[in-house]
């Protein structure tokens, strides 16, 4: 065979051999991904992460997952309270006819209380103990009192103002002196002006049968009214009638006097 032939003789079988390649080529059959999409061969196109897509592999409905509930506030709702617009049962003086508070305040949303201070005279001394309780279960909050035998009014302005400097007055204060001797209207407001910062004042009046009974009751029921933050308990209308209430010299408490008054005090207190 010349040479010209083989030339032709191998060019023609090389021809052949790519052609026959090529057919081998397009009939391996196409490999699929993990998430199901058909692929050439792999690394000709990006493997995806399972359950992931892209336009160009997969079209996916707009996802119908629900948006995450709100986020509550618990701590709006741990730091307020909805103070009630009517007093609680009838104490037993109530029933029998005593008045307990001035007008009831309107409701609104307030903090908790933290601390109730109490300054009073030889009546708050003897129900200290039951009466710390009460307050403690109607307001959630310890009460710390000051309160000593035979205390005059103008001994408990230096005791409320050495709270205020110290920074320990409560935010809910408790009053009860005036059994002791008359007071005045500039003695009242030296006290009461200082318990400006306190939220509420809960003001007790007398009953004691002296002659200065009546004019303490007047003073502090009219200038207690014109302090917002102050709510006037009526001790005297309370034990009006009941003579069981206190024991002989008509001052001091009996058994069943304690559970009035430690009860007229926790309610006024837990409203404010």
């Amino acid at each position: 065979m010349s040479c010209t032939a083989l030339l032709a003789f191998g060019f023609m079988a090389g021809d052949r051999l790519r052609r026959a390649s090529s057919r081998a080529v397009a009939a391996v059959p196409p490999t699929t991904t993990a998430v199901g999409t058909p692929t050439a061969r792999r690394g000709a196109v990006s493997v995806l992460p399972i359950g992931s897509t892209t336009s160009s592999t997969r079209s996916s409905p707009t996802s119908t997952r629900p948006p995450p509930p709100p986020v509550p506030d618990p701590l709006g709702r741990a730091i307020t309270v909805q103070v009630p617009t009517t007093a609680g049962p009838p104490s037993k003086a109530v029933a029998a006819g005593g008045s307990v508070t001035t007008a009831p305040r309107p409701s609104v949303a307030a903090a908790p209380v933290r601390k109730v201070s109490g300054v009073g005279d030889s009546i708050m001394y003897g129900a200290r103990t039951p009466l710390a309780a009460a307050v403690k279960a109607a307001a959630g909050a310890p009460l710390s009192i000051d309160a000593r035998v035979s205390r005059p009014w103008a001994d408990g302005v230096p005791v409320v103002r050495r709270l205020v400097t110290a920074g320990a007055l409560g935010d809910v204060v408790v009053i009860h002196l005036g059994t002791n001797g008359p007071v005045d209207e500039a003695l009242v407001r030296s006290l009461l002006d200082q318990t400006a910062g306190a939220r509420l004042v809960v003001l007790v009046n007398v009953r004691v049968p002296k002659d200065w009974e009546a004019s303490v009751n007047a003073t502090l029921a009219a200038v207690g009214a014109t302090y917002p933050n102050v709510r006037l308990v009526d001790w005297y209308a309370a034990t009006s009638g009941h003579p069981e209430l206190l024991t002989s010299d008509g001052v001091h408490l009996t058994a069943d006097g304690n559970a009035v008054y430690v009860d007229l005090i926790a309610r006024a207190v837990a409203g404010s």
